[in-house]
């Protein structure tokens, strides 16, 4: 549809960035009822990452289809239910992602290299590997106030 004295290309640019918008809208929306924040990787679109700079949140980042994952899940649930002061939050990143871009964002952060699951984030604690899960993460949430 063409306006009085308005050329198509004006026409066409405020739909574009209407539907852009509206993109930008789902996926900030989606990322907030996933309980994430957001942060900007420099050059790249908003992501959503865990804000746990307070030391209190849990963050189990695994695979559907990891064996090793599976492995850890029962401790994982265990600790869980054992300390009722830490916030644990499980984040599936071979199908979601906005799970796996916060994985990768925080892995940079933390400068760990690879990608390799299952990993546990507390602030700028990781353990990554179902055997140092294993080894360190009940004795670190049962010594840390």
């Amino acid at each position: 549809m063409k306006l009085k004295n308005e050329p198509v290309g004006s026409v066409m640019t405020l739909i574009t960035c209407g539907v852009f918008l509206a993109v930008a809208g789902i996926i900030v929306c989606i990322g907030l009822l996933q309980g994430g924040t957001f942060g900007v990787v420099p050059g790249a679109r908003a992501y959503p990452t865990i804000n746990s700079e307070t030391g209190d949140i849990v963050v189990l980042y695994y695979g559907t289809e990891c064996p090793h994952c599976h492995e850890i899940m029962p401790l994982f649930d265990r600790l869980e239910a054992e300390h009722p002061e830490w916030k644990f939050k499980r984040l599936e990143i071979y199908h979601n992602e906005m799970n796996r871009a916060s994985f990768r964002a925080v892995n940079d952060r933390l400068l760990i290299p690879g990608f390799g699951v299952p990993e546990v984030v507390i602030g700028s604690t990781a353990f990554v590997g179902s055997q140092a899960i294993q080894d360190n993460l009940e004795g670190f949430l049962d010594n840390t106030p």
